[in-house]
């Protein structure tokens, strides 16, 4: 399973990172998605064997882990400014 993965790296991550720099926005966003995309690919395909489209695999599961990223990020801020700004409520 290794090989598939690092097959679809060398012939497919720069298509993939490029995609998801234009969808996304954010170079760091795309690498970090794709990289995390590849170890769900080592476990998971070690499990189940390699899907039909590797490529489109890993595309998906990157897409997914970068759209996490970006949401985990903003709860976080989110949570940040509720504490320093005293919460939702004010102290109206």
């Amino acid at each position: 399973m290794q090989q598939a993965v690092e097959s679809v790296f060398r012939e497919e991550s720069g298509k993939i990172i490029a995609g998801l720099i234009r969808q996304f926005g954010d170079f760091d966003v795309a690498e970090e998605a794709m990289q995390d995309a590849m170890v769900a690919a080592l476990d998971h395909w070690s499990r189940e064997g390699a899907p039909e489209n590797p490529a489109a695999w890993i595309t998906t599961t990157a897409k997914r882990k970068a759209i996490d990223r970006l949401r985990r990020g903003q709860t976080r801020r989110d949570f940040q400014d509720a504490v320093v700004g005293g919460g939702a409520g004010g102290s109206g």
